[in-house]
């Protein structure tokens, strides 16, 4: 149970209904080393307030265009559509500013990991900062997880990105605290000067294996890592389980 006012805050409450690909940016730096730790992420880009203005002048524009075609005795179809894009770009304005109002456009999660507490500090574009803090025993594990950019839990399509993702759960997803998002590897975490050093002193064979794994020892040493300093077991979904065998 979150320590504190019980009272939760917008960014938990997006949190507690999105998967974080679908509204995270990248963390840039993974947390490594001795407690404590800190990391901060949030939302992508700067919070939509550009198009939201440009939509609301699009929508006024619109309209006088529609004004000025009533007025002129118009050709009514040609009033009709120009009076249905107005509606829609009224209804994106409004919705834009909804989402904004609710801090799920721009929003920002300060976190530290010290003494056996994890301290939280949630910024929306909608209201004040909310502090709040939870003992790292109430969270369950270390849990390692392949999703796909934009959030698509279940989609097939290959063309989209499919992202390795570390999370501290807590039985409240609200709370649950993001560790890694970061594209996944196809080309076993190599970089192209890797693969080059790997064809000249190991072979065509290790290139080709090289490139056809998608296990990361990046994301493994950071899962080693923080299951012993944290003290949480390791869990992985179906599809990192069979990354993580090779």
């Amino acid at each position: 149970m979150k320590s504190g006012d019980m009272t939760a805050g917008p960014v938990e409450d997006m949190l507690r209904g999105h998967l974080p690909e679908a509204c995270v940016g990248a963390i840039p730096v993974p947390p490594k080393g001795d407690l404590p730790w800190s990391l901060h992420y949030g939302s992508r880009g700067s919070g939509g307030g550009g198009r939201l203005l440009l939509l609301a002048g699009m929508t006024g524009v619109s309209g006088i265009i529609v004004l000025v075609e009533l007025r002129g005795g118009a050709d009514p179809t040609l009033v009709l559509g120009a009076g249905f894009l107005t509606l829609a770009l009224f209804g994106l304005t409004v919705s834009g500013l909804m989402r904004r109002w609710r801090g799920d456009l721009r929003w920002q999660r300060h976190v530290v990991i010290a003494g056996g507490t994890v301290h939280v500090t949630d910024k929306s574009s909608g209201g004040q900062a909310i502090e709040w803090h939870e003992p790292l025993a109430s969270y369950l594990d270390l849990h390692h997880r392949i999703g796909l950019a934009g959030g698509a839990a279940t989609a097939q399509d290959p063309t989209l990105a499919r992202l390795d993702i570390i999370e501290m759960r807590h039985p409240n997803p609200g709370c649950t605290i993001l560790l890694r998002l970061s594209h996944q590897t196809q080309t076993g975490g190599m970089d192209m000067r890797g693969l080059i050093r790997a064809a000249r002193h190991q072979g065509k064979a290790a290139v080709a294996a090289a490139l056809a794994s998608s296990q990361n020892p990046e994301v493994e040493r950071q899962l080693e890592q923080a299951a012993e300093t944290l003290g949480l077991p390791v869990t992985r979904d179906a599809t990192a389980e069979k990354t993580a065998e090779g």
